[in-house]
């Protein structure tokens, strides 16, 4: 026996196989469609916020270096930090700088190394005829094209009468710091 469905029956069976084609549709497709946009829009969002964060950085690090090339300019001479093992020109250009003076000695201390940048300290000690000569040698290492620092300077007269450091020998100690990139 073969039973005939009625109008009702028959409307009710074909909502539900729509209800059931429907449900299908979304789990299969429309579902995991939407998880993988979410997905997409959650790494874009991450890659922007990176993107945002990388510009604020490099922002930085072009303000730092415009700073840095604008104080080089400001002292009316550019120096550089050269490369590892610069010890032959700087005693070039001690020798150069120091050959206006009587006499001159070198002592050289142990090197230091801190974020990739080496210290190379020269206790210098060096007389000259006045104290216009000593501060032009100063001034030449002080203003030299290798970075370098000058610490821990001292300026004596050399037994002269009343101190007077204008028109009498003078001995200057100091110790210049060179740096250097390893």
């Amino acid at each position: 026996m073969i039973k005939s469905f009625t109008k009702r029956e028959k409307a009710m069976f074909f909502v539900l196989v729509i209800i059931l084609l429907s449900a299908l549709y979304y789990f299969s497709f429309a579902l995991p469609t939407m998880n993988r946009i979410s997905t997409a829009d959650e790494k874009t969002a991450q890659l922007q916020d990176d993107i945002m964060q990388q510009t604020v950085k490099l922002k930085k690090i072009q303000e730092m270096q415009k700073e840095i090339e604008e104080a080089a300019q400001t002292d009316g001479y550019k120096t550089k930090i050269p490369d590892y093992d610069n010890l032959e020109n700087v005693m070039k250009l001690l020798d150069a700088f120091l050959g206006s003076a009587t006499e001159y000695k070198l002592s050289f201390s142990v090197l230091s190394e801190e974020s990739s940048l080496l210290y190379r300290p020269i206790d210098v000690e060096f007389q000259c005829g006045n104290y216009a000569a000593a501060l032009d040698i100063i001034q030449k290492i002080y203003t030299s094209p290798y970075k370098s620092v000058i610490d821990s300077i001292s300026v004596d007269n050399d037994g002269s009468q009343d101190g007077d450091i204008v028109n009498y020998p003078v001995t200057v100690s100091m110790t210049v710091i060179f740096i250097e990139k390893m």
